[in-house]
């Protein structure tokens, strides 16, 4: 197989990675609007299910990033190529430099590492509670 199809492999997988965690995230959501304190005794937000919840929100954050960061990257590389007379043809084969990828790899990583994250904590404290209720 030539290298430019395990690169485009490689893209589908992070793509539907992407969609799954994003689904993810908002199903972390869910569940702790569901296990929510409903007593209405100060935040409405357990205190424990609050840092699951800012690391799913950072990690939809950097869901956005990759792909925003990801598009002013290429946006700005075909343009400045766009306007380059050594580009005009259309069937040259243009190479990047390996660094633009760069900042959104971290972001990819980071929105994973984040949501991985938050899921630990929201399973250790709905099997702290699921103890806690079982004394």
């Amino acid at each position: 197989m030539k290298l430019e199809k395990y690169k485009e492999r490689s893209h589908e997988y992070t793509e539907k990675a992407s969609d799954i965690i994003r689904n993810l995230c908002f199903a972390g959501i869910g569940i702790i609007w569901i296990f929510r304190n409903v007593d209405n005794s100060g935040s409405p937000i357990d205190g424990m299910l609050i840092y699951p919840l800012i690391l799913l929100a950072l990690s939809l954050l950097f869901d956005l990033g990759q792909y925003f960061i990801g598009g002013v990257i290429w946006i700005r590389f075909f343009r400045k190529r766009e306007k380059d007379p050594a580009f005009k043809d259309p069937e040259l084969d243009v190479k990047a430099k390996p660094i633009w990828n760069k900042p959104v790899y971290f972001c990819y990583y980071a929105k994973v590492v984040l949501m991985v994250g938050a899921y630990v904590l929201i399973i250790l404290h709905l099997s702290n509670e699921a103890l806690m209720s079982k004394m």
